[in-house]
C-alpha cells in the first residue's frame, strides 16, 4: 500500500509541475484589436456536484467554456467584462448530437471577480450556486491557499481536520466546520502532504480518512467533500481541485470492495469460484453458464482466483488468476476461452453510479472470427436509435476496432437501441456477425454487453446483456 500511495503522490506532483508553466487561462474573446488589459477580466470555474448527472457543458452565450462530469471541474477561465447568459447543457436523449439546456442564468462579469459555480441536486432539476472568493495577492514561496467546500447531499455539519505527512488523527489540526453547500474561509498552509479527516458533528463519527494528499506548485487549492457514489461504502470522498482541469479524488482508505462474476463458457456448466489472499476467502458457488452473479463485498486488496468444478476444488479449470481490488472498487470477472482454447478470465472495472440521462456500457467481445490468412477480424458495433429515425449509416454511436477479450467502455444517452455487430470480410463487404438485439435501457442502470460463442446461433455467436 505504501508504494501505491507514493506512486500516486509522485504522479500528482508531475502533473502539476508540467501543467503550471503552460496554464494559460481560457479567454472567450481573443480579438487582436482588443486593447483591454488581461487584468480587466473576471474569472470563473464550474464544478459538477450533481451525483446522477451526465457530462455537463458550461457556455457563456454561444461560447463553450468547458465541460465536467460528476466530481470534476472545468479549468479557470478569464472572461471579458460583459453581461452573459450562462447555460449548462447535456446531450439530448432524442439526438445525442444536440444539446439540451439544463440551467440558464443571466450573469455579469466584474473586474477581478473569482467565482466557482457548482451544480447540485437531481440532474432533472439541478440547482446552480455561485461561490465567490478572493485569491491572496502574495504568498511565501513554500505556502499555498486552501478553501474547503461541503458539497455532500446530507444536511449535517462536517468538521474537517488535517494532519501533516505520516500524521494520524491525534496529530491533526482543525480546519473548518461546514454545513451542506457551505464554503470555508481561506487558509494559508505550508506546501507538503496532508491527510484529511472528516467527522460528522451530530454523531461524532469519523466518516472520512484520506491517503496523503500532495500540495505542490499551485498556489490556490480547493478541497471538496462530496457523496462517494462511485465506491461501495456510500459515505463521502474528497476532491482536490486547482484552477486546472486536474481533479484528484480521495476516498476512505479502508473501504470494502465488491466483485461479481460471469461465466461465458457454456461447456463448463456450473462452476465454483474461490478467491484467496486476505483474512476472508470469498466464493461464488454453483455459478451457471451465462449468468451474472450478484456483487459480493470483500476487503480491498489482492486475491488469487480459482475456477473449479462444483463441489470439487481439485477439479480446476483455472487457478492463480490475480484480481486486485482497490479500496471502494467495483469490478467484473468474466470467464472465457482464449484463442488457444484455454480457460481465461478478464477483470475490469464496473461503473456503479446511477445516472438519469445516460448509461455506462462495457462492451466485451469473445468473437474469434478469422479471415483467409488466419488473422482475426476487428469488429464494428452500431447502436441505432430507430425511434429517432437512425439507421446503420446515420447512427451517432459507432465503435470500431473492437478486438478479442478487450473492454470498450462508453456511455449511451437514454433510449432504445438496435445493436449490430459486424465485420468486413476479405472482399471488403460488411457482414453481420450476430443477430441484432434490441437494447431497452432502463433508468439508473448500467450495462455489460458480451459477444460470446453460441453453437446454436447461425453465425456462431450471440450478444448477451447483463446489468
Amino acid at each position: 500500500m505504501f508504494e501505491i500511495i507514493q506512486a500516486r503522490k509522485w504522479l500528482a506532483r508531475i502533473s502539476l509541475l508540467v501543467l503550471m508553466p503552460l496554464m494559460l487561462v481560457a479567454c472567450l474573446d481573443d480579438d487582436d484589436d482588443d486593447d483591454s488589459s488581461v487584468d480587466d477580466r473576471g474569472y470563473l470555474q464550474f464544478y459538477n456536484a450533481s451525483p446522477n448527472s451526465s457530462t455537463t457543458q458550461l457556455r457563456l452565450d454561444d461560447a463553450l467554456v468547458g465541460s465536467a462530469p460528476y466530481g470534476d471541474a472545468t479549468a479557470l477561465a478569464a472572461i471579458e467584462l460583459e453581461d452573459y447568459t450562462l447555460t449548462l447543457e447535456r446531450a439530448d436523449t432524442g439526438d445525442a448530437t444536440n444539446n439540451v439546456v439544463v440551467v440558464e442564468r443571466d450573469i455579469s462579469i466584474s473586474k477581478n471577480d473569482y467565482t466557482l459555480w457548482a451544480m447540485f441536486g437531481d440532474f432533472t432539476a439541478p440547482e446552480l450556486v455561485a461561490y465567490d472568493y478572493e485569491p491572496a495577492d502574495e504568498f511565501d514561496d513554500e505556502q499555498f491557499e486552501l478553501l474547503a467546500y461541503n458539497f455532500t447531499s446530507g444536511s449535517s455539519q462536517l468538521e474537517i481536520y488535517y494532519a501533516p505527512e505520516d500524521g494520524n488523527f491525534e496529530e491533526a489540526s482543525y480546519l473548518a466546520t461546514l454545513g451542506a453547500r457551505e464554503q470555508s474561509a481561506s487558509f494559508d498552509l505550508e506546501e507538503g502532504d496532508y491527510t484529511f479527516y472528516v467527522i460528522e458533528v451530530d454523531s461524532g463519527e469519523l466518516i472520512l480518512a484520506t491517503a496523503e494528499v500532495p500540495f505542490v506548485e499551485a498556489k490556490t487549492y480547493f478541497i471538496v467533500l462530496r457523496d462517494d457514489n462511485e465506491s461501495t461504502d456510500g459515505t463521502i470522498s474528497l476532491d482536490q481541485v486547482t484552477t486546472s482541469t486536474f481533479v484528484y479524488n480521495y476516498t476512505n482508505e479502508d473501504n470494502v470492495a465488491q466483485l461479481r462474476v460471469y461465466n461465458s463458457i457454456d461447456e463448463l456448466g456450473s462452476v465454483d469460484v474461490l478467491l484467496t489472499g486476505r483474512s476472508e476467502n470469498p466464493s461464488f458457488a454453483a455459478l451457471d453458464a451465462d449468468r451474472l452473479s450478484e456483487f459480493q463485498t470483500m476487503p480491498y486488496g489482492d486475491y488469487t482466483l480459482a475456477l473449479t468444478e462444483v463441489d470439487n476444488p481439485a477439479g480446476k479449470h483455472l487457478e492463480n488468476k490475480l484480481v486486485s481490488l482497490a479500496s471502494g472498487a467495483s469490478k467484473n470477472v468474466v470467464f472465457y476461452k482464449s484463442t488457444s482454447d484455454v480457460v481465461s478470465a478478464l477483470v475490469f472495472t464496473q461503473d456503479v453510479r446511477e445516472r438519469v440521462y445516460e448509461h455506462d456500457i462495457n462492451l466485451v467481445s469473445f468473437a474469434n472470427k478469422l479471415d483467409a490468412d488466419g488473422d482475426r477480424y476487428l469488429l464494428k458495433a452500431y447502436f441505432v436509435n430507430e425511434d429517432e429515425g437512425e439507421t446503420l449509416e446515420s447512427a451517432a454511436q459507432v465503435l470500431t476496432g473492437v478486438d478479442f477479450a478487450k473492454v470498450r467502455n462508453f456511455t449511451l444517452v437514454s433510449g432504445d437501441y438496435a445493436v449490430y455487430i459486424t465485420y468486413t470480410d476479405d472482399d471488403g463487404v460488411e457482414q453481420a456477425l450476430v443477430d441484432d438485439i434490441y437494447l431497452e435501457l432502463e433508468a439508473n442502470s448500467n450495462y455489460m454487453l458480451i459477444v460470446e460463442p453460441d453453437s446454436s446461433a447461425y453465425g456462431g455467436y450471440r450478444i448477451s446483456v447483463a446489468r
